[in-house]
């Protein structure tokens, strides 16, 4: 949803998306769950006759061009819901269109977070970003615990 409604207005002064679609063509081919999407849209993207048009209109990607909310992207490596490239063509439009931006992939991980270190690092790092956009002041992490036995 962020993926989304940051294409459409610029009231939000930042935003995190974790594990978005940013292209329902693309995701149709990487995703693992696609049963709900052939009838949503009508069809395969790849199918005679396929609802091309209706899969792009409802991309984020399509509308892309008028983001200006600086938004952060958190994607587990290995997410076979919503794959990383999903992610990575948020960033990198956003990038391009000097909106600012930033990619952090999760190694090992699939669709939600499991890792202690991967969900306290998610944590952090979105409030880090909005005390940075919404407050402009600096946030102080803390430190995760050790996982040393004494």
């Amino acid at each position: 949803m962020t993926n989304k409604i940051i294409t459409f207005t610029p009231r939000f002064k930042a935003a995190s998306s974790g594990a978005g679609a940013a292209n329902w063509i693309s995701m149709y081919a990487q995703s693992d769950h696609r049963e709900f999407r052939t009838p949503w849209f009508g069809g395969t993207p790849w199918q005679a006759n396929a609802p091309i048009d209706l899969y792009w209109e409802h991309s984020p990607l399509r509308y892309v061009s008028q983001v200006k909310t600086p938004t952060i992207f958190l994607v587990g490596e290995e997410d076979p819901r919503v794959p990383l490239p999903q992610s990575v063509e948020m960033f990198r439009a956003l990038k391009s269109n000097g909106v600012p931006t930033h990619l952090y992939v999760a190694p090992r991980e699939g669709h939600g977070w499991s890792e202690l270190r991967h969900r306290l690092f998610k944590l952090q790092i979105e409030l880090e970003w909005f005390e940075r956009w919404l407050y402009d002041r600096a946030y102080t992490w803390e430190e995760a615990p050790s996982t040393a036995t004494p």
